[in-house]
């Protein structure tokens, strides 16, 4: 039998996903915001994200996942309306009640779109306008806003008094390798 338990314009929804595990819990994607329901769609609520609450309502969310190996975390995906060149992974550990960011890519020069995400294994595999991309959600640190395009500049000086090597970059450093002309 055929309800309708809950109203939004046709067009904001896009992605509907219920959890393989929980038979009562159902969540939704959206622009503006995220939806949770826990007796299968019955009634819904409104959820809430950690360090992005201020301009959540601002988010275009394009889709839902559940962890392969965590049936209580769920990741989504989504652009801050207005800043297109970054991609943001939001996620949940409590059955979709709470969100927080957990991944941030700037694509500088970008207008980027997630459109679709997959759980394969321990990755994310995000189809975006600007191609495919994968993440490591085992390997890749949480918090974490990557470097990729962001930032390649990296300014390496050499103090001759000292006998010292200094690097500046406005992003972190994991290593560095410095090979002379004689490949040493």
């Amino acid at each position: 039998t055929y309800s309708k338990t809950l109203y939004f314009n046709a067009y904001s929804i896009s992605s509907i996903i219920s959890s393989r595990t929980n038979g009562q819990l159902v969540m939704y994607a959206a622009f503006g915001h995220l939806g949770r329901s826990i007796d299968k769609g019955l009634t819904w609520q409104s959820i809430t994200c950690q360090g992005a609450s201020k301009r959540f309502k601002e988010f275009i969310f394009s889709d839902i996942v559940e962890d392969c190996d965590n049936s209580k975390t769920f990741y989504t995906s989504g652009i801050l309306y207005g800043e297109q060149d970054s991609i943001y992974i939001f996620r949940s550990e409590d059955e979709g009640l709470t969100w927080e960011v957990t991944w941030k890519e700037y694509l500088q020069g970008y207008d980027v779109g997630v459109y679709r995400m997959k759980m394969h294994n321990n990755n994310l595999i995000l189809l975006t306008s600007n191609g495919l991309f994968s993440l490591n959600i085992k390997t890749t640190p949480t918090l974490v806003e990557s470097t990729i395009a962001k930032n390649k500049t990296v300014t390496i000086t050499y103090d001759a008094e000292t006998r010292a090597i200094y690097t500046e970059t406005k992003s972190p450093i994991s290593t560095i390798t410095l090979t002379d002309i004689a490949g040493r």
